[in-house]
């Protein structure tokens, strides 16, 4: 029930975002839609940047349907490129290359409409020697219900045994 309301309190708030995942050295597509305009491409202004609280990272920016690389910021130059064969179907399609564990984070573009946010999630690339492990971040539902069930458990068997020991040290 709660995560029925929780999902419908996002679509109605529309806080659902698109989430992206990758391990570091690969490469990521991430993809906006939009409404195209009925001007041509030619007049596009498109700006798209990593943002946090303390800074905005520029990751592409598109001035009157050019691509302006030299705005990037280092951290991503030469790393990204965009497919303008979708542009004209109000799709902006951007590959980001060789990925970095700091790459991760929200990416936010604005194209004349209301801003639009991707979050990118890149993992540190395990080596082959080093085993798998599991942090309690990693928990899902599954192993909540289960740990939840087990405390459940040893609850009822601990009532059971005071009940009982109640029972045979209760005064007659």
């Amino acid at each position: 029930m709660i995560l029925l309301l929780l999902t419908l309190t996002c679509c109605v708030c529309g806080t659902f975002e698109t989430s992206y995942e990758a391990e570091e050295n690969e490469d990521v597509t991430l993809e906006w839609t939009f409404t195209p305009a009925d001007r041509s491409l030619d007049a596009l202004n498109i700006d798209c940047a990593k943002v946090t609280n303390q800074k905005h990272w520029v990751l592409f920016r598109l001035a009157d349907g050019v691509q302006v690389p030299e705005s990037q910021d280092a951290q991503f130059a030469g790393r990204v490129h965009f497919d303008k064969d979708v542009l004209g179907e109000g799709r902006l399609r951007l590959n980001v290359t060789s990925l970095r564990v700091e790459d991760s984070g929200d990416y936010l573009c604005e194209y004349g409409e209301v801003p639009d946010v991707r979050r990118l999630t890149v993992r540190a690339r395990r080596s082959e020697t080093e085993p798998e492990r599991r942090s309690t971040e990693s928990w899902g539902w599954k192993d909540f219900i289960s740990n939840l069930g087990m405390i459940s458990g040893l609850v009822a068997l601990l009532i059971a045994l005071c009940l009982n020991i109640y029972a045979c040290w209760r005064p007659i």
